[in-house]
């Protein structure tokens, strides 16, 4: 299946080139660095298998915010994130629009939400002229196909890049990375609301699984796999390590 970055390499030229001076700079840079991710054109990462000892070269990921490839993992970040800061009590979500004249003082560095305009499940189809996706209307459950030409595919994903420096979400109070108060004095004034402070200490009650991250995979036979190096876009080395040096590790 395609990818939406497979969609923009496409279709992105000709957009950038029809739309020319009218496309905003910020633009130009996101549809840049999502159609290079992945491609070797941002450099690559060397692999080494440890058991079966074959090289594997990966493109480097381009980071942006909007790229649907390099968000999948820091979503989940996010989201153990938000979940281990969850309390037993009622949460209330607070949705609303922010008027353009009101961004620029709102602007802060809190962490972003890392939701991207449309992931590649939804991408059903990509040829020279159009783009095939799927989306749930708002007023439905149920899923439906759309195909639009190419030019309006990147024009929509256009609308839903995020200027420079603008947060899709804020947290203040205890919340708030500025906080004075902490997590775990929040959570032990909560627990002790609850008569829960002895139970937590005892050893009996549920305690959260360590997170373990599945290590990337020689596809030829399955085993571990090591960085040995990193070259950015200019092929200059950025990591290297001899093989003798990561098998003192």
């Amino acid at each position: 299946m395609p990818s939406v970055a497979d969609c923009l390499r496409q279709h992105a030229p000709a957009y950038l080139e029809k739309f020319a001076d009218d496309v905003p700079t910020g633009h130009r840079k996101v549809l840049g660095a999502i159609t290079r991710c992945r491609t070797g054109e941002l450099g690559g990462v060397l692999y080494q298998c440890r058991d079966c000892g074959r090289e594997h070269w990966v493109g480097r990921s381009c980071g942006n915010r909007h790229c649907p490839n390099c968000q999948i993992d820091k979503t989940a970040e996010w989201l153990e994130k938000q979940t281990s800061r969850l309390l037993p009590v009622h949460h209330f979500l607070v949705t609303f629009t922010v008027p353009q004249e009101l961004r620029m003082p709102l602007r802060g560095r809190q962490s972003d939400g890392y939701r991207v305009a449309i992931s590649d499940k939804r991408i059903e189809a990509c040829d020279a002229s159009s783009v095939t996706y799927s989306y749930t209307p708002s007023d439905s459950k149920t899923a439906i196909t759309r195909t639009v030409p190419g030019e309006r595919f990147v024009g929509g994903f256009a609308q839903h890049i995020l200027p420079r420096g603008f947060q899709k979400i804020r947290y203040y109070g205890w919340m708030s990375p500025n906080s004075k108060v902490s997590l775990d004095e929040v959570q032990w004034l909560v627990w002790l609301y609850l008569g829960w402070t002895y139970w937590l200490a005892s050893g009996y009650a549920p305690q959260p699984k360590p997170v373990q991250r599945e290590p990337v995979r020689c596809a030829e036979c399955g085993g571990e796999m090591r960085i040995v190096g990193v070259i950015n876009a200019n092929c200059r080395a950025l990591v290297e390590h001899s093989v003798k040096f990561l098998d003192s590790g």
